[in-house]
């Protein structure tokens, strides 16, 4: 606070009276008593000025607090102490307010304070600058936090939010942190972090907006419960890290209504202890790629995720490690731009699960949502797909059928040829039955299955093409009770005749080869026909078991497969010309 009296000057100097006089003052009487007074009365002056001219440099923090006119108890107003600034560095005043609770001369020692920046101000730091959450909140009311000289000289880590306890129990939601603004000088900065969070704890912070940091949020131990609400982490590589490695940290982070876009990534979650979960979060515009996890587990509820196909260099979703876990329920997964992307929407040898999303325009180069490494489901919800994917609708947790839609660029499911004329050493050609992907004919999505007979020593020769599905093994009570697919013969051709369908139990080896696997032993369930006439063409007509025909319930437990066969002896493949279709394939595990 400036001094409100003007100074009075006295520029005569005088003499110094000696001490016997300073001892039993003086006498109107003594001859130099006019001397000593303009001693006096200049030293006075002099020590004025200096006082005057000095004090805000030399009067303690704690003096300052007990005389700031606007301070209270409990909150304390960045703005007093603006002329303490040194070479326009803000850092060390913030580090000396943010440390009051523990100097045990301050009124505020051991009290919670409110830190008040003021309005629309920009305020430089050179050094990093730590908050306890549990002793001080921030309020910073438009006002930004710009770094200078980031990465030299060991800075790195603008502010640290630490609590400087192992196990941070006694402070939660309590603790609100408003409108931290924070911007670094650069993504390419290596280790550069926007804010690190360390022995923190059910904190929560409001409206903060962090960019230009190689990572803008960094994880670190003991830190877990933690809330981002209504908050935007750009231009970073890394909008969010949550490195491997450390201890006791993870646990429920939860970003609310937040932008986690514009950077190289939203999020590297490479922690396999705990789980972040973004609740009505975008995820827009990443450069590189959106979720990239090692190990990590991830929750995304109704996000809006939209991406430029032009622009993304990898696969969006990365799901790697043991563990690794990624949800995503509800939303909008869009993109934009005309080339499709490199690779899948998801990769890696961990677990994912798409549900209820709207998609749109998502292509690849393979012609696949995800990679055939690991398990990745997909429940769509409403979809707009025309230039996208034929998902089927049903999960493959729930269908173990591989690829019961036949769009992948091969055939992943046990199918073969298991009767022929001749001998058969490839599963998918011989010299009478041939199994193919029909590009140009299906019931759904891009693809189906297109078994042709060539009517090799006549019509009634030997054809027939078999598909195995896994069943659990080792559980008694194991039911599967659904079997469903779509089949058609799309042209008229061939005096028709019929095909035998047939459910056995079977135990098999050698699934891996490329040649027929071996049926170790069999056992008929069931059987149906499909009755083809002269010159007749089928559209699509759904095949399935009866949930309630108990005859599909309990398998031996020697069964490793039931085999589905379709039997072409009484069909008039035409030549060639007659083919039958297959889609939707569909196999229920209960």
């Amino acid at each position: 606070m400036k001094f409100k009296e003007f100074l009075p000057e006295w520029r005569k100097e005088g003499k110094e009276p000696p001490e016997l006089i300073k001892n039993k003052g003086w006498n109107f009487t003594d001859p130099l008593i006019n001397e000593w007074m303009n001693w006096f009365q200049y030293r006075t002056y002099a020590s004025l000025k200096e006082l005057q001219e000095n004090s805000l440099h030399k009067v303690d923090f704690v003096q300052k607090m007990n005389t700031m006119e606007r301070g209270t108890r409990d909150i304390i107003f960045v703005s007093e102490f603006k002329d303490d600034v040194i070479g326009g560095d803000w850092s060390p005043v913030m580090n000396k307010i943010f440390s009051f609770y523990s100097d045990s001369t301050s009124p505020y020692y051991r009290k919670r304070i409110k830190v008040i920046f003021d309005s629309n101000v920009t305020y430089t730091i050179k050094s990093t600058v730590t908050i306890n959450p549990k002793w001080a909140s921030v309020d910073m009311r438009g006002s930004k936090i710009q770094t200078n000289g980031l990465g030299i000289q060991g800075f790195l880590t603008a502010l640290r939010i630490d609590s400087q306890e192992t196990y941070a129990n006694d402070f939660n939601s309590q603790v609100l942190h408003l409108g931290i603004y924070l911007v670094g000088e650069g993504k390419s900065i290596p280790g550069s972090v926007g804010i690190e969070y360390v022995n923190t704890a059910g904190a929560k912070f409001i409206g903060m907006r962090v960019s230009n940091f190689e990572s803008n949020i960094y994880i670190l131990d003991n830190s877990y419960l933690l809330t981002w609400d209504h908050c935007n982490f750009s231009h970073a590589v890394y909008a969010v890290h949550i490195p491997a490695g450390r201890s006791n940290y993870g646990e429920r982070l939860t970003f609310i209504d937040s932008n986690l876009g514009n950077s190289d990534y939203s999020l590297l979650n490479n922690n396999s202890q705990g789980g972040v979960h973004l609740e009505a979060c975008s995820l827009d515009f990443t450069n590189k790629g959106i979720i990239k996890s090692q190990g990590g587990t991830t929750f995304l509820n109704n996000c809006h995720i939209e991406f430029n196909t032009e622009v993304m260099e990898e696969t969006p979703f990365q799901v790697s490690g043991n563990g690794a876990t990624l949800i995503v329920r509800g939303g909008v997964l869009l993109a934009i731009g005309t080339l499709p992307l490199n690779n899948y929407i998801v990769e890696g040898d961990g677990y994912s699960l798409f549900e209820g999303i709207k998609m749109h325009n998502l292509k690849t180069t393979t012609k696949q949502f995800a990679s055939n490494k690991g398990v990745h489901e997909v429940i769509i919800g409403n979809t707009n797909n025309q230039h996208s994917f034929g998902f089927t609708k049903i999960a493959s947790s729930h269908n173990t059928f591989i690829d019961g839609s036949f769009e992948f660029e091969s055939i992943l499911d046990l199918i073969w040829i298991s009767a022929d004329t001749d001998q058969i050493s490839n599963r998918f050609k011989g010299q009478n039955v041939q199994i193919s992907l029909d590009t140009k004919n299906y019931n759904s999505g891009n693809k189906s299955l297109k078994i042709t007979k060539m009517n090799k020593n006549g019509i009634n020769s030997p054809g027939a093409v078999s598909m195995a599905l896994p069943l659990l093994k080792f559980d008694p009570k194991r039911k599967y009770p659904f079997i469903e697919w779509s089949m058609a013969k799309l042209n008229d051709n061939g005096v028709g005749g019929k095909i035998g369908i047939y459910f056995e139990w079977v135990n098999l080896m050698n699934t891996s080869d490329m040649k027929t696997p071996l049926i170790l032993k069999v056992q008929s369930v069931s059987q149906t026909t499909y009755n083809i006439n002269n010159k007749e063409s089928k559209n699509w007509m759904k095949f399935n078991s009866n949930g309630n025909d108990k005859i599909l319930y309990n398998p031996p437990l020697w069964a490793t497969h039931i085999l589905i066969r379709f039997n072409f002896w009484g069909y008039d493949g035409d030549n060639g010309n007659a083919s039958i279709n297959l889609d939707d394939l569909f196999f229920e595990m209960a």
